[in-house]
């Protein structure tokens, strides 16, 4: 996650939510705002008169109220999932998951690493680990689903052709 979404955000609302590959918040500001723009630009350019100011009042005011939204989301949302804060932690669970999964308790693994996800959606060894865990108990959808979600988060590629054999492997 880029700690700079927030920028995109004040260009136009749901560019930074985009940015941090959270599509479906982004389309949520994205289709009112353009919404808003356009009834703002039919006051102002079709419609004459007391009618065409309401439109334009109306339509600025609802791209004003996105825009702020927008921004208070990423804002929140960087804030809340600062993977500094919760690295400590994070760690405790990693170890204790894989100790479980070596052990073979596979759904205690299963809940570690959830917790890790919980408090931190973009850990790309959580989903790892996850994956695994699914593909252990012989749950495939769920293992490719996670393995997926590691393609995504891998934005160097560094775990590419591994997780590609594992998905290969899966059917």
């Amino acid at each position: 996650m880029s700690k700079y979404c927030w920028v995109f955000s004040v260009i136009f609302p749901g560019l930074g939510q985009a940015v941090c590959s959270r599509h479906m918040r982004a389309l949520a500001f994205i289709v009112p705002a353009a919404l808003a723009v356009n009834v703002a630009l039919l006051g102002a350019l079709v419609y004459s008169g007391g009618s065409g100011d309401n439109l334009f009042t109306w339509g600025s005011a609802a791209y004003g109220l996105l825009w702020l939204a927008s921004l208070a989301e990423v804002l929140y949302y960087q804030h809340a999932f600062d993977p500094r804060r919760s690295e400590p932690t994070n760690l405790i669970h990693l170890r204790k998951g894989i100790a479980l999964y070596l052990a073979g308790d596979n759904a205690a693994a299963e809940e570690e690493f959830k917790a890790i996800i919980r408090r931190s959606p973009d850990d790309l060894e959580a989903h790892l680990y996850l994956a695994g865990v699914y593909r252990e108990m012989k749950d495939i959808k769920k293992a490719e689903r996670y393995y997926k979600k590691v393609l995504l988060l891998d934005e160097p590629g560094k775990w590419k052709w591994q997780v590609e054999r594992e998905i290969r492997a899966l059917k």
